[in-house]
């Protein structure tokens, strides 16, 4: 039986999947992932509410249902997969077929082969050039040291303010969580509403009313300037328009991919800077797939090339990976744009295309918008439901909607 060997750079979502569902049903392959920290299949969607206390343990975000921690040992007993934590992936030899990777804390380094390998190198947070971005409590949040050292910080009992730069998904999210603990919360956006990748302005708007009811000033439309300090620590953050006092900031102004070392390999990229694959996820070269946050994939209304980094979809496309490499040739179809959130007393999601969106892409589009209640008047818990509806005109086909 053919023992393929199977090397995977990155364990948290779409890397950790390719290798459970692979050992599933080729487990006489040998699979090994090489994953440059130290926790492997962590769920970050759950960080905000880890720092805000709603999460108690780190380790709930680490195991099973089951309260197994989800980690080399759980790979290798469990999976029958091999884990190097802390192994840094620096070179893809493609004619070789062989990846080199060091060691974190010694440098050393070692080549590991593969007859196919799979990228699942994920993006990191983009930390703006803002004079004051280094200093001690400026924080963004996307692994699991960025949330220890979060919620560390939160429960020292010194941070009394905090300004959020950035208004999407994380930004929102954490604007909660430090609320429900006390902290006076600020947010600060290029943009004039919340959420504008997911809702539009009049729908922000309601956010913007919805937040600020909970003590939250949101100020849409500056620019921040500086982050000011005192004794290397943060203390306040300057905008264009004025001074905001802030124990501690979070940078959440949006992510790029991790793919330098698919364009040093010489693989195919998109203008964005992500990979390009096929509905199979195979990059440029077959034997090298790729899926996560650091691919493109194709927006199901549109057929349009579309970047779309979510856990969700990470997850998904390396179920297809693991498929695929088993020739079992599965398709991945694509995206719908589809993001949700719980914010204080709303939840607020959006699916497919918006106006803007549709008439970029060919259609004529017309949206209604509809306020209901979300069950019988006369039922206990009744409240308000809102929801635009974005159709297009020529076809009658309905192609997005904001709840």
């Amino acid at each position: 039986m053919d023992r393929k060997k199977v090397l995977i750079i990155g364990g948290v979502a779409c890397g950790a999947k390719t290798a459970a569902r692979l050992a599933r049903i080729a487990p006489h392959f040998d699979i090994t992932v090489l994953e440059r920290g130290e926790h492997l299949s962590f769920a970050g969607c759950g960080f905000p509410y880890f720092v805000g206390d709603v999460v108690r343990e780190y380790k709930d975000l680490v195991c099973t249902p089951l309260g197994i921690i989800r980690d080399a040992n759980f790979f290798r007993t469990v999976k029958n997969v091999t884990v190097h934590t802390g192994c840094l992936a620096t070179k893809i030899d493609r004619e070789n077929k062989c990846v080199v990777a060091s060691d974190a804390a010694t440098g050393e380094e070692r080549t590991f082969p593969y007859d196919n390998l799979v990228l699942a190198t994920g993006a990191s947070p983009i930390r703006p050039p803002i004079p004051g971005n280094d200093l001690n409590r400026v924080f963004t949040l996307w692994t699991m040291p960025d949330a220890l050292a979060m919620k560390s910080a939160l429960s020292s009992g010194n941070i009394k303010s905090a300004v959020v730069i950035g208004a999407g998904l994380i930004g929102m999210e954490v604007v909660e969580a430090l609320a429900d603990r006390g902290v006076k919360v600020s947010v600060v956006d290029f943009l004039p509403t919340p959420l504008p990748a997911l809702v539009g302005e009049d729908f922000g708007l309601r956010v913007m009313k919805a937040i600020k009811a909970r003590g939250v000033d949101f100020y849409g439309g500056e620019k921040v300037t500086e982050i000011i300090g005192e004794g290397g620590v943060v203390a306040g953050v300057k905008t264009d328009r004025r001074s905001l006092p802030a124990d501690m900031v979070l940078l959440a102004v949006g992510i790029r991919p991790n793919t330098s070392l698919a364009r040093d390999a010489g693989l195919e990229l998109a203008p964005n800077g992500t990979i390009v694959v096929d509905d199979h996820m195979r990059t440029s070269d077959p034997s090298v797939y790729a899926g996560g946050d650091c691919v493109i994939s194709k927006n199901l209304i549109t057929g349009r090339p579309v970047w779309q980094p979510m856990g969700s979809t990470a997850n998904r496309e390396g179920r297809v990976i693991a498929d695929n490499i088993a020739g079992y040739g599965t398709s991945f179809s694509g995206v719908l744009g589809t993001g949700i959130l719980k914010l204080f007393n709303l939840t607020i999601g959006r699916t497919g295309l918006n106006e803007g969106q549709a008439k970029e892409a060919g259609f004529d589009p017309v949206s209604i918008v509809v306020e209901e209640q979300d069950r019988p008047h006369f039922m206990p818990g009744m409240g308000d439901l809102t929801i635009r509806l974005v159709a297009d005109r020529t076809s009658r086909r309905i192609i997005g909607a904001q709840i």
